[in-house]
């Protein structure tokens, strides 16, 4: 495939990745009623993404050393899918943790990988613009998972934009 699509496609898996950086917020309330959460068990749901997504970022340079970018993001971004389908279907909240936990997983690759991309496909005198293009391209992942997510969740249910969610 061309650089170019490559490009396009890590973009979209790191527009995903802020996405599901912010998606939980949006749909707290209901997530909260839903699993019987109180304000603690929402934070370490969410704080699971997050803590996944640190301790994941040294075995990911291992990773893209030795397996390069395609492989490792496209390999782990199928870690988030898995990690969203059991979020979605959770009933529990050990259920939604383990599911925050594999998407943090999935998603922990996507910048740094992105930008091992561009250092090796493109010109050095190109990586500045094209990162800044891939950045802000991937800003839309938060907008997406305001307003728009929160209209997917008012007509399918958290559970159903979730699943929406793991399809793109």
């Amino acid at each position: 495939s061309s650089p170019a699509i490559g490009l396009a496609a890590f973009g979209f898996a790191y527009l995903m990745s802020q996405f599901y950086r912010s998606a939980l917020t949006v749909i707290a309330p209901e997530l909260m009623a839903d699993l019987k959460l109180d304000a603690a068990s929402l934070g370490t749901l969410s704080a699971a993404w997050f803590i996944s997504f640190a301790l994941m970022q040294i075995p990911i340079g291992l990773a893209l050393d030795r397996f390069g970018p395609r492989r490792t993001v496209a390999g782990l971004m199928g870690v988030a899918v898995l990690g969203t389908v059991i979020f979605a279907r959770a009933g529990s909240l050990a259920a939604a943790v383990a599911g925050q936990l594999l998407i943090g997983v999935g998603c922990a690759p996507v910048f740094v990988g992105t930008m091992v991309a561009v250092a090796r496909w493109f010109p050095p005198e190109r990586f500045a613009t094209l990162s800044s293009i891939v950045l802000s391209c991937a800003s839309a992942g938060t907008l997406l998972s305001s307003r728009p997510f929160a209209m997917a969740a008012e007509w399918l249910g958290w559970r159903g934009a979730m699943l929406v969610a793991a399809g793109l």
